[in-house]
């Protein structure tokens, strides 16, 4: 899978999920990329200077035409044909000025063809990302899409010889695009069922002997009450980065000599912080294992591990684990190495889950287990700015 193909089609699929908020967080983009077999890096290479909104990236190199279908493709060529229309209308009423496109004008002359909202939606947002103009008030500017631009319905009878849009695995990533949409926006549980009628209540007897305490049987142990959670044990939510471990290495890249990685850096630990209630354990114990892997790999490339070899055609590529095996002089050593190989087969069994599973994997993940994420993360990171504080060269 084509790292460029799987952002764009998965951020054109978030216009399919919400037309009026579209884009998906780096976060969500890279663990959906994790699912198709992307690093983390790639994706996040990829995501570098794009357009933001809300801590959503926003969709990017849309394409609306309608030359050939695929799988996956839920559009309503007549209400892209409507708004395509719109379009001409708003040009020829511009009279020289800039012409301005109206949501609403578009929506209510579309309803009243007997259009269904939900398609207009989606192609007024398609060209909005394709114009990429800023949407003031309700308005933009139409800057793309010309006077007399082809209606969508012409572009699919066009001439023989088009070349078709094919688009590989399209329908999976709408639909891990739809279930990540899901887990943001849980659907509340229904409300509990009414309980059965009670039974009236016995006429009262005077009679009536008192309770009869339960009888101890013989070599029965006594009831052990449950054990109250220490009080100084930190909650699931608290337990996260406890002493600023995120932020200082991301202060720290510049020195690391990787200043542009910064602002990545500062979106993903915002991201991990963030991670919702919904799949909690598994969101966190993925992130905490791609952040672990990125710093490892900056931490060894800056101090020249392992060396190259002159003989190699390509850069060797090394995986968390391998990483943790060469960085001795760094640190890693004993129980912490153990650890990340150990967080390292957590994020493998979640990315196998994905491939075998689909969009709704099942991991035996537990709030334990994303604890021991983030405390392995925080002693990785604090590791390598223990070995970057020895090694910076002292001031004279």
């Amino acid at each position: 899978m084509d790292v460029k193909n799987l952002v764009v089609w998965a951020l054109e699929a978030s216009m399919y999920v919400d037309p009026r908020k579209p884009g998906l967080t780096p976060a969500e983009l890279i663990e959906l990329g994790a699912g198709f077999g992307l690093g983390s890096e790639e994706v996040a290479n990829l995501l570098r200077g794009r357009a933001m909104e809300g801590g959503r990236v926003l969709p990017f190199g849309v394409d609306p035409s309608f030359f050939g279908t695929y799988a996956g493709d839920i559009r309503n060529i007549h209400a892209f044909d409507h708004v395509v229309a719109a379009f001409g209308d708003v040009h020829r009423a511009a009279g020289g000025r800039p012409p301005m496109a109206s949501r609403e004008a578009i929506l209510t002359s579309g309803e009243a063809a007997g259009l269904p909202r939900a398609d207009l939606e989606l192609a007024i947002a398609t060209y909005r990302a394709f114009e990429g103009a800023p949407e003031v008030d309700d308005r933009w500017e139409l800057r793309r899409v010309k006077p007399g631009a082809a209606l969508p319905s012409a572009q699919r009878s066009g001439p023989v010889g088009v070349k078709l849009t094919r688009r590989e695995r399209y329908a999976e990533i709408v639909e891990a695009v739809r279930a990540i949409a899901e887990r943001r926006h849980p659907k509340p549980a229904a409300p509990p069922a009414a309980p059965p009628a009670a039974a009236p209540a016995p006429k009262p007897n005077a009679r009536a002997l008192a309770p009869e305490p339960p009888r101890a049987r013989p070599n029965e142990p006594a009831p052990v009450a449950p054990r109250a959670r220490e009080a100084s044990s930190p909650s699931f939510e608290t337990a996260l980065d406890t002493d600023g471990a995120l932020d200082d290495f991301g202060a720290a890249l510049p020195a690391l000599g990787q200043a542009r990685l910064e602002p990545w850096w500062t979106q993903l630990a915002a991201e991990y912080r963030a991670a919702g209630d919904a799949g909690l354990a598994l969101t966190r114990c993925f992130l905490a294992a791609s952040m672990a892997e990125s710093a490892l790999l900056l931490a060894c490339k800056k101090a020249g591990i392992p060396k190259p070899d002159p003989k190699a055609t390509k850069p060797t590529r090394l995986n968390l684990t391998e990483l943790a095996r060469v960085a001795t002089a760094i640190g890693f050593e004993g129980p912490l190495r153990g650890r990340l190989e150990a967080l390292s087969k957590t994020r493998q069994k979640i990315q196998s889950a994905r491939l075998l599973e689909g969009t709704h994997p099942w991991v035996p993940l537990t709030p334990d287990d994303a604890r021991e994420a983030a405390d392995t993360l925080t002693a990785t990171l604090r590791v390598i700015l223990d070995w970057h504080h020895r090694a910076a060269p002292r001031a004279v």
